[in-house]
């Protein structure tokens, strides 16, 4: 987990870009392990964590 926050952090601004990192590897992490809600949903969880707008990440399927 450490590498992949390390790779994430450099994508992340402000003074709390360690935690928002670390907050989006596990969020993946645990989506990952534990299969749940839609992809939407994810994506969803992610663009909050992360700051994004709810429409401001587009990604094809």
């Amino acid at each position: 987990m450490p590498i992949m926050r390390e790779l994430i952090r450099p994508m992340v601004e402000g003074a709390d870009a360690d935690i928002v990192a670390a907050a989006i590897v596990r969020l993946a992490a645990c989506h990952y392990v534990i299969r749940g809600e839609d992809r939407g949903s994810f994506l969803a969880q992610l663009r909050h964590v992360a700051g994004i707008p709810p429409a401001g990440l587009e990604i094809d399927s």
